[in-house]
């Protein structure tokens, strides 16, 4: 059963003309055997009340995919360790391949590498990656504003104002020294009854 994950790396060539190439190829990350392969994908469910009438696809989405390899490398099992801790450390996307099936968009999110007596010079790691999810997008053009925003206000100057009356007008300080000398008059009377 062959495994292998596999991605598209991109690389700068340069020409002997003196001029830097862009190389786009895919790679691939052949390892020798499975002990284990196991797939998880299952439904997020909304904690929330659903009315009876509604449709359950908005209240129901696919989980992500999770799959776990257990394999042995008994060639270059040292350049297979490295090309696994470049792929988690740079979170490259990738394609895992089994004789099970491909599972597309994942991303290695663990390595494990257990060490015993039946492992020798070779290497048995335990691989555990996870689907994401991608979208597209696009740029669109923004709508015109109704109203022109952000233009400075032009300084116009001093601006005439209206007369105020005498209703609209804020207490004056010689109102408030009345209103005092009329407090203490009525203070000193209630004094002068108790007193």
């Amino acid at each position: 059963m062959t495994i292998y994950l596999e991605w598209l790396a991109t690389s700068t060539v340069t020409a002997e003309e003196g001029g830097d190439t862009l190389v786009t190829n895919y790679r691939r990350l052949y390892l020798d055997g499975a002990v284990s392969e196991s797939y998880a994908a299952g439904v997020e469910v909304t904690d929330h009340a659903i009315e009876r009438a509604s449709d359950i696809s908005d209240h129901a989405k696919p989980g992500l995919r999770h799959v776990v390899l257990d394999c042995v490398v008994a060639s270059d099992p040292t350049g297979v360790r490295e090309e696994l801790e470049t792929l988690r450390t740079t979170r490259q996307i990738l394609s895992i391949t089994t004789g099970i099936g491909t599972w597309e968009d994942m991303i290695v999110t663990n390595v494990r590498e257990p060490r015993s007596v039946q492992t020798g010079d070779g290497l048995h790691v335990t691989i555990e990656a996870r689907e994401i999810r991608r979208v597209d997008s696009e740029d669109v053009e923004a709508p015109a504003p109704q109203i022109e925003r952000g233009r400075r206000q032009r300084n116009r100057g001093r601006q005439a104002t209206d007369e105020a009356t005498t209703d609209d007008a804020p207490p004056t300080p010689q109102t408030s020294a009345a209103n005092r000398a009329e407090m203490r008059s009525w203070l000193d009377r209630i004094g002068s009854l108790f007193g």
